[in-house]
This record gives structure tokens, sequence and C-alpha cells, in this order.
């Protein structure tokens, strides 16, 4: 058998064989990305840090919330408990927003991204 019959059946079967397993000619062309490969890679790694953020920023808000309603209620009843008889109902509002203020921060502080 001469080189060139050689060459040509070890061509051939590289061919066959890259076919049938994917259809990559050879394994150094599958190692190149094409510009469109490369951007839809960084379109999706930002879609995905946008996602974290907004998870993050949605996280925070819930914390938020939740602290400043039980703030606001651990607020109430201490501004109510320290304030004289003649001014319960002052005591207990501005315990309420004092605990809500305070809670907020609170829950806001306690999530970090």
């Amino acid at each position: 058998m001469s080189k060139k019959t050689v060459l040509s059946a070890v061509v051939a079967a590289i061919t066959v064989t890259s076919l049938v397993a994917g259809g990559v000619p050879s394994a150094a062309l599958a190692k190149h990305k094409t510009a469109a490969q490369i951007q839809a890679e960084k379109d999706a790694r930002l879609r995905r840090e946008e996602e974290r953020k907004a998870a993050c920023e949605q996280e925070k808000k819930d914390s938020k919330n939740k602290g400043a309603v039980i703030g606001a209620l651990a607020g109430a009843v201490g501004g109510n408990v320290v304030s004289g008889k003649k001014s319960k109902t002052a005591g207990t509002i501005a315990g309420a927003v004092v605990g809500g203020v305070v809670g907020a921060k609170m829950g806001k502080d306690k999530v970090k991204c």
C-alpha cells in the first residue's frame, strides 16, 4: 500500500468517526468558539448576575419589612410599658414608630449579598 492510500484511509476513518461522534471533524476544531457562542455565554452570565442581584434585593426588602413589623410591635409594647398612666397612647405610638424604623434597618442589614 502506498503512503497516499494509507493517508486517504486515515482521513476517511477520521471523517466517519467524527460524523458518528458528533459531526466535528477534528478535536482541535471543537476547542474554538464562534463569536456567536462567546456572545451567548456572555449574555447568559449577565442574565445570571442580574437574576442574582434581583433575588438579593427582594430578600433585603422582605427582611426589611419583617424587621419593621416585629420592631413596631415590640416598640409599641415597650412604649406602652414605659409611658406614664396618662400618656399610654402617645407612648405606644412613639414606641411603634421608633421600633419600626430600628427593626427595618436591622432587617435590611441582616441580609448580606
